[in-house]
């Protein structure tokens, strides 16, 4: 098996999406210097895809079959984030650079 583990930093934005293998495992959700980070568990042979993920504020509406991935606490408020899953239509090559 040739599993590692990716850092990305990600943007605090209602919806945004990155690039990572089909299979990725969501690890945790932390601040690294004030930016929100995930660190997740991939194999990067396999076919990549773009994985969709949404910041809610407290008080805000979960979106429907998200699945919950972890809290941040800014100066200003506290967001959560939930995996939206992908899009079939997104899945290309893996990364060869990997």
């Amino acid at each position: 098996m040739n599993t590692h583990i990716f850092k990305y930093i990600i943007p605090i934005l209602n919806h945004f999406s990155i690039s990572i293998p089909i299979d990725a495992k969501i690890l945790t959700l932390q601040l690294l210097e004030l930016s929100p980070v995930i660190w997740i568990e991939v194999n990067p042979v396999y076919k990549r895809t773009l994985r969709y993920f949404q910041f809610i504020p407290t008080g805000g509406k979960i979106p429907q079959n998200s699945i919950y991935i972890g809290t941040i606490q800014t100066e200003e408020l506290v967001y959560h984030l939930y995996d939206l899953g992908y899009s079939p239509e997104s899945i290309f090559p893996p990364n060869t650079n990997a």
